[in-house]
């Protein structure tokens, strides 16, 4: 049975929100239900975007909005969530990215894993991620998976003690976006925390854009970005690389030949290939000099 302490503790889920007019509706309905507190942080969105928040916000009246007057990134609007939510005496923390839907129970099986796996605040809990058209997994409710140690987990959908915030210290608001959820879980790492990821608790999450194409007969997906996201994937990885590369070698290695796979993907599927050069080119120069921020 799931202990009484799980069940009184109060959630505060962060929802970064920047143009995301088209799915941020769901996801709000998604997890509204599963936490304490829905807190959202508007990046200064356009005008559609925030007539479906003040929506949201006729609906439910008791949803939090951070309105910000310029884009800060996504580090800097998890940060403002989170220092929302301590001020507020929350027990966990929840960050979500606008285009991602909660799975049914997904927080209390969570919970379940961060018990099991011994309650220490050093731990954070992180749903498994699929992409948002399977949403067929949603049925599974009843699937017994084993818990997984992981090195690094994307920033939507980690659960967190609001103290290891504390310890572990703030989102790195220079990487503004992209690598930020690398850099944090990497310096989780450092002060002897884990993560796990709880396969039973599902995450719809929309990473990067779908493209398909036939493979000797068979339909394959690749993932892809828009130039400006691969500017800010190759300057934040020259910082995850000359921060973290005595500390974590083996990782380091690792992102180097997936940087490379997705340079090659880059090259060979997307139309606007001289503009992607130009935004690695640039964003490997930044990274050197450590010019980092907003790109505009």
């Amino acid at each position: 049975m799931f202990e009484d302490r799980f069940k009184k503790v109060t959630i505060c889920a962060i929802i970064v929100v920047f143009n995301g007019y088209d799915c941020l509706y769901n996801t709000v309905e998604s997890i509204i239900n599963q936490v304490t507190k829905v807190v959202l942080v508007d990046n200064n969105s356009n005008d559609r975007t925030k007539k479906v928040i003040n929506s949201i916000l006729e609906k439910y009246k008791s949803i939090h909005v951070i309105w910000n007057q310029k884009n800060l990134g996504i580090a800097a609007a998890f940060n403002q969530g989170i220092e929302f939510a301590k001020k507020s005496n929350y027990d966990f923390i929840l960050t979500l990215d606008q285009d991602s839907e909660s799975s049914s129970n997904m927080i209390e099986k969570m919970l379940k894993t961060y018990r099991d796996n011994g309650g220490s605040y050093l731990l954070s809990i992180c749903p498994k991620i699929i992409q948002k058209y399977q949403k067929k997994y949603d049925n599974e409710d009843n699937k017994i998976s084993i818990p997984k140690k992981r090195f690094v987990a994307v920033s939507s959908g980690q659960l967190m003690n609001i103290k290891l915030y504390d310890v572990v210290g703030k989102y790195n608001e220079e990487l503004f976006i992209d690598s930020v959820d690398f850099d944090y879980c990497l310096r989780i790492n450092l002060i002897g925390g884990k993560i796990v990821e709880c396969p039973s608790a599902i995450l719809f999450h929309q990473l990067g854009y779908s493209l398909y194409f036939n493979f000797f007969g068979r339909k394959q997906e690749i993932i892809l970005h828009n130039h400006i996201r691969y500017y800010y994937m190759v300057r934040n990885h020259i910082y995850i690389i000359k921060q973290y590369f005595y500390k974590f070698p083996l990782f380091c290695f690792k992102k180097n030949f997936f940087m490379v796979y997705e340079f090659i993907k880059a090259l060979l599927f997307q139309e606007k290939r001289f503009k992607i050069m130009k935004m690695v080119y640039r964003g490997f120069k930044d990274g050197i000099f450590h010019n980092f921020g907003d790109y505009n």
